[in-house]
């Protein structure tokens, strides 16, 4: 089927490294405004690289997969999450200036990150029982080597980081690595941290 719809296919790139084609359609089956509008399908040819977890770019928007599997008709199928935000994550330190004063300062430890955000809503909190109280807003970003490590203290990304969406400060209350293979689920509260 893949090969039959030439005329539709669109090139993408995967984890901004390997260059493909693929079929990318809105999978409007949802009765959430949200999933409506940011919930997209894949189809790529039989030999395609992509899996659960990458980071696909069009040109125009960049897209997280959140599972893949193959067709009847041989093809691989993506279920794709729409990237809406893009954020920087900070982690707090200390140090001293040149008159030996201590200083607290927000470091960036990952600029540019692409993500779908999501605010939560009384419907969302009523369906998934794994929210925390103060989560205002449930994050979904690419696990890579990077911040994979989510528990360790040591780790590049660690709850009690900082995320910034715009001009607002959150901070990380939650990491799940489980639930999506590739995928970090994470929870924020309002940071109301200097």
């Amino acid at each position: 089927m893949f090969e039959a719809m030439a005329r539709r296919h669109i090139p993408i790139s995967i984890n901004s490294t390997t260059n493909e084609k693929a079929i990318l359609t809105r999978n409007g089956k949802s009765s959430s405004t949200y999933l409506f509008e940011n919930m997209f399908k894949g189809t790529h040819p039989a030999n395609s690289v992509v899996e659960s977890g990458d980071l696909i770019g069009d040109g125009e928007s960049f897209y997280l997969v959140e599972s893949t599997r193959k067709t009847p008709d041989g093809d691989k199928s993506s279920m794709l999450l729409k990237c809406n935000q893009t954020v920087d994550i900070k982690r707090f330190s200390q140090g001293l200036d040149s008159n030996l004063n201590p200083t607290n300062t927000w470091t960036i430890t990952f600029s540019n990150v692409k993500v779908s955000a999501e605010y939560i809503t009384g419907a969302l909190r009523a369906k998934d029982a794994g929210l925390l109280a103060n989560t205002v807003l449930r994050i979904l970003m690419q696990k890579t080597l990077a911040y994979m490590t989510y528990n360790d203290p040591g780790s590049d990304f660690v709850v009690s980081d900082r995320i910034t969406l715009g001009t607002s400060n959150y901070q990380v209350t939650a990491i799940d690595a489980v639930i999506m293979t590739g995928l970090l689920i994470v929870q924020v509260a309002e940071d109301l941290r200097q």
